[in-house]
């Protein structure tokens, strides 16, 4: 205790602490410090810390009243976990606006941020204040007070003093009842009133007084295993204050919980083993703030820990029982915190899409459908059904329900694409069978034979929503697309037809891109010439330094309609080696360019290109010759 006064108390301004540690299996003390020196004397004047440094070292502070900050957390949630609530239910850690009776409650975490959705377990083990003030809202203030009486706090009697903050540490307790109400969560539930004299004899040997037990069960051990479980998950809170910290102990399970006041005026660490339970308070006696940063988890913990370490040395590693946490069948009881979901829409109904939905038709939006924990439950029986009317139900959901909202739109609302709303249920209506157009060509007739440079067609098509447009292939290339009534085609055929035959299709769709199809096969005699190309640069018989590589050839084609890729080769003439050099594919133009890549030997090539009309034939060009110097 002197070792962590010294070494801290001037940099943190404080002058005292306390330490009760107590056997939670009988309750006997094992050790009860109330100062750090019982015979200290007031400090001199203007001294550090404090306003007049008043030390006053005969009081005992571990049956003192100090308000113990966050290390009244763990019960609050205690009380809440026995109502249903489980470490898995989510609440939301966003600024929010607690109305009460006298005045609006607006408490915030310790750094200022906001965290979002958390779990009751994430929220506890870093010691968030806004989820813990939702926790003591939903559990209830008298309730947590009665279970608080039941685990021998006689500081709570006049009830109309506490409120919300009461989770925060606003309110008044002793060390020494803090560290027996630590020891029923080390007993599995079962409270042994703190004992100092275990015996006291006359000058006769005549026994006035003998210790004999006197525990009572105040709690089921399932539900304090659930905080133990909570409360010693290094990892949980790894995320605020760092793993392996003060509030672990080597190779030994641990659980343990800080505590800080408003303005640093009280310091707290407490924590147990199965069989040991020690508080540490830290703070000055005349109640003068220390200074900012004096965390319990920086000027208390370091004495705790000590203390623990050594007390426990040598003695058998015990571990707390294993813990079931079982599914409530309620998602936000569960850990489902609406995280994202992206779902498939119909941009025309609005709907989920189905297998009919064209996928032209489908969007997929992003989902949260983000809610307070009052959406789903009723504060007082949150295993219930859910809330038929959650806005009216409870007097909180207004104010819990903005707060979520404006996190919502803070964080999603300049990323945009994601819609906090409930996704929807229904099936895509608008795409179906019955709506799916139908359509015949009706002229030429199938098989029909075309000699003919125009191609003519007419359809018959009709639709439920009514017919917006007529597509129309050759070989599944689109030829046009028409919007007018009658919807036919006349279209100057291309060259890239070759003799033979040829399927015509036509698809019909409505407003909303409902589909269907039809197609006949035609004869085509029209004969039209290979498609070719000239070659621009180089030419036959052209000089290219080595130096000049990459070289861009160019050639011009005689036929652009009829060409669908052109693939470009050069030919070593020593030793008949061929490589490709580039290809093209639907030349936008009549005059295609390739770029030529490097070339290491010097020599005689040749080059040539290969050109695949739309039905598959393939064309050589005649080979031009180039020297590389």
């Amino acid at each position: 205790m002197t070792d962590g006064v010294d070494k801290r108390g001037k940099q943190y301004g404080f002058n005292n602490a306390a330490l009760l540690s107590l056997d939670p299996k009988n309750g006997q003390i094992l050790v009860m410090v109330g100062s750090k020196d019982y015979f200290g004397e007031p400090e001199p004047a203007g001294c550090t810390p404090g306003k007049n440094c008043k030390f006053d070292g005969n009081v005992n502070i571990a049956t003192s009243l100090r308000q113990p900050g966050s290390s009244m957390k763990p019960l609050v949630y205690l009380a809440a976990f026995q109502k249903g609530y489980t470490p898995n239910t989510v609440l939301y850690d966003v600024d929010t606006i607690f109305k009460t009776d006298t005045k609006d409650y607006h408490p915030s975490d310790y750094d200022g941020q906001e965290r979002g959705p958390v779990t009751m377990r994430t929220a506890l083990a870093g010691s968030l204040n806004i989820p813990a003030v939702k926790t003591i809202y939903l559990t209830g203030i008298s309730r947590v007070i009665d279970i608080l009486e039941l685990m021998g706090y006689t500081s709570f009697g006049d009830r109309s003093r506490f409120g919300l903050a009461l989770v925060l540490g606003g309110a008044e307790v002793k060390l020494l009842e803090h560290a027996a109400a630590y020891g029923i969560l080390a007993d599995q539930g079962v409270y042994n009133p703190p004992i100092v004299v275990l015996k006291v004899e006359d000058n006769k040997g005549n026994t006035l007084m003998e210790f004999k037990a006197n525990s009572r069960k105040v709690m089921e051990p399932g539900v304090v295993n659930v905080l133990t479980n909570v409360i010693s998950d290094d990892s949980a809170r790894a995320y605020i204050f760092g793993p392996g910290g003060k509030l672990t102990l080597p190779g030994r399970p641990v659980a343990a919980k800080t505590g800080t006041t408003n303005d640093y005026r009280d310091a707290w660490t407490m924590g147990y083993t199965p069989s040991l339970v020690a508080g540490v308070w830290v703070g000055n006696n005349d109640n003068t703030e220390m200074k900012k940063g004096a965390d319990g988890s920086i000027v208390a913990a370091p004495i705790w820990n000590d203390y623990m370490k050594n007390a426990l040395a040598g003695t058998a590693v015990e571990s707390f029982p294993a813990v079931e946490i079982k599914p409530t069948g309620k998602p936000m009881l569960d850990g489902d915190i609406s995280a994202q979901k992206n779902i498939k829409v119909d941009k025309y109904s609005g709907k989920l899409a189905t297998d009919l939905t064209p996928a032209s038709a489908i969007v997929e939006k992003t989902y949260t459908d983000a809610h307070n924990i009052l959406h789903y439950v009723y504060k007082d029986d949150p295993l219930g059904p859910a809330p038929t009317d959650p806005i009216n139900a409870d007097s909180a959901y207004k104010s819990w329900e903005e707060a979520v909202q404006k996190w919502i739109e803070k964080k999603y609302g300049t990323i945009g694409g994601v819609i906090n709303e409930k996704p929807p249920t229904e099936f895509d209506n608008v795409h179906t069978e019955a709506n799916k157009p139908t359509i015949f060509i009706t002229s030429p007739a199938n098989n029909a034979t075309i000699d003919g440079s125009m191609l003519n067609a007419r359809v018959n098509a009709s639709a439920a929503r009514g017919v917006s447009k007529v597509e129309y292939f050759i070989d599944n290339k689109l030829l046009t697309v028409t919007s007018v009534y009658p919807f036919d085609l006349n279209y100057q055929l291309n060259s890239y037809l070759a003799k033979g035959y040829h399927k015509l299709k036509a698809r019909a769709y409505d407003d909303v891109e409902n589909s269907n199809e039809t197609e006949i096969e035609l004869n085509v005699l029209l004969d039209f010439p290979e498609p070719s190309l000239n070659w621009q640069f180089p030419t036959n018989g052209t000089i290219v330094h080595q130096g000049s590589f990459p070289i861009g050839l160019k050639v011009q084609l005689t036929d652009l309609g009829a060409t669908q890729k052109i693939n470009f080769f050069q030919k070593r003439k020593e030793n008949g080696q061929i490589n490709s050099i580039g290809t093209v594919i639907l030349p936008e133009g009549s005059s295609v360019s390739v770029d030529w890549p490097a070339v290491f030997e010097k020599g005689e090539y040749g080059l040539y290109a290969e050109i695949i009309d739309f039905s598959g034939g393939h064309h050589f060009t005649e080979m031009i010759d180039v020297t590389v110097d």
